[in-house]
């Protein structure tokens, strides 16, 4: 959900930044590029955007992986040698690349290369409501994980704090030899 959370905002984003964009696609159509081309240059700017954050992530969680495992007592670690691992990060990078580049590409490859010139395009006019829908999606997802923390900080704290039903101090503990069990 966090993932789809900063899909949602980028797609946001590189919408409203699009005036600033809305030039050079047009310069690129009267140069006679097609939108697929613009399409594609915009996906894989995304994707490109999506590969430089997981270098960041990856980063971030060599630095911050020991701390981490102190505070839990764990020793959990990332196994930078697996197939699996690799094939999983450049599925998900491909994959989220295409979905946060995919509306901002088709809805700036959208634009005709002779309002954009002139400046008689009103960017942003016809992207309102998809933003809007957007937003509320990025807004109820938020609220979602925001119930769902305060329910499972509540299960947790209710787990610390109730009733077992018998008193835990003074309780003896007795280990029980193998021959106590057969007999």
């Amino acid at each position: 959900m966090i993932l789809i959370i900063a899909c949602i905002n980028f797609m946001n984003l590189a919408t409203a930044r699009s005036e600033k964009r809305a030039k050079e696609v047009g310069i690129r159509k009267s140069l006679g590029s097609t939108r697929s081309k613009l399409v594609s240059q915009f996906l894989g700017e995304s994707i490109f955007i999506t590969f430089f954050a997981f270098i960041i992530a990856v980063l971030l969680t060599e630095l911050t992986l020991p701390s981490y495992n102190t505070l839990v007592d764990k020793e959990l670690s990332i196994d930078y040698t697996s197939s699996i691992f690799w094939m999983s990060a450049v599925g998900i990078i491909l994959v989220l690349g295409i979905i946060a580049g995919s509306y901002p590409a088709f809805y700036l490859s959208s634009f005709r290369p002779v309002q954009t010139l002139k400046g008689t395009i009103k960017v942003g006019k016809g992207a309102t409501t998809p933003r809007k829908v957007l937003v509320i999606l990025q807004f109820g997802f938020s609220i979602v994980l925001i119930i769902s923390t305060v329910i499972i900080f509540q299960q947790i704290d209710l787990v610390k704090t109730r009733d077992l039903g018998y008193e835990q101090k003074n309780l003896i503990a007795i280990a029980q030899p193998n021959d106590l069990r057969e007999n």
